[in-house]
């Protein structure tokens, strides 16, 4: 496979991530969420609403390209009291299991670091995806069941080390 770029969005390259999202809410999200809940996702990172989040300059939001083709994504949060969240993730099927996601994360982690983070966090309902998290480094902080959309959660959490250390 053909190197891996993990870059930030841009306001030029918004229209295919928000493409990419809205296939992933098709090949992927659907099989675990309510239709309800993917109509609210796609409101949340629709075009006008990523290109905001590019604007604003206060979160991650990085694309993983293979090719110039986007392979996946992570949007974030803004930093909350030092914590960022790890709002999205994820990578399109032809592309897994290529350490994709993991450099994803990766980077995810040294970016937040960057930005004053002491820690990321997420939410993730399936068993793979917290295994995943699990394998790049993350902690079970807890299970919530019947959470968001009725659907059991995990909370996964990794502490930062320094930047003065990076």
């Amino acid at each position: 496979m053909a190197q891996i770029e993990i870059q930030p969005l841009t306001a030029a390259s918004v229209p295919a991530a928000a493409a990419f999202y809205s296939a992933r809410m098709d090949d992927t999200f659907s099989q675990t969420f309510p239709p309800a809940a993917i109509v609210k996702y796609r409101e949340n990172f629709n075009l006008e609403r990523l290109t905001a989040y590019v604007t604003a300059g206060d979160r991650e939001l990085l694309a993983a390209r293979v090719d110039e083709q986007i392979a996946g994504i992570m949007f974030g949060s803004p930093l909350n009291g030092g914590v960022a969240s790890v709002v999205w993730m994820a990578v399109s099927p032809q592309f897994r299991g290529h350490g994709i996601g993991r450099q994803l994360m990766e980077e995810t982690f040294r970016r937040y670091r960057q930005r004053g983070a002491h820690k990321v966090v997420l939410y993730t309902e399936t068993d793979s995806g917290k295994a995943f998290y699990e394998a790049v480094g993350m902690t079970l902080e807890g299970t919530h069941p019947q959470h968001w959309w009725g659907l059991k959660h995990y909370c996964l959490g990794r502490i930062l080390e320094s930047s003065a250390g990076a």
